[in-house]
């Protein structure tokens, strides 16, 4: 006993869809009009850096330690 709408293949369409990606900045007009980035950009670089230093050097103590109980 088979339902008839269980017998029924499922069909799906796709549309192609062409995107681009662009930067996003929220001060775009006003670095494009003084030729220079704000302040507050290089900041958030800085401490994007000095996190990902930070994880490393994190990382790099875990690895010591597990080396150093393991002996």
């Amino acid at each position: 006993m088979h339902c008839q709408y269980m017998q029924e293949e499922p069909s799906l369409r796709f549309q192609n869809v062409n995107l681009k990606m662009v930067p996003f900045r929220r001060n775009e007009g006003r670095c494009a009009i003084n030729g220079e980035e704000s302040s507050e950009d290089r900041e958030e670089r800085i401490l994007a850096m000095l996190g990902i230093i930070g994880t490393v050097l994190n990382l790099l103590v875990v690895i010591f330690v597990y080396i150093y109980t393991t002996i």
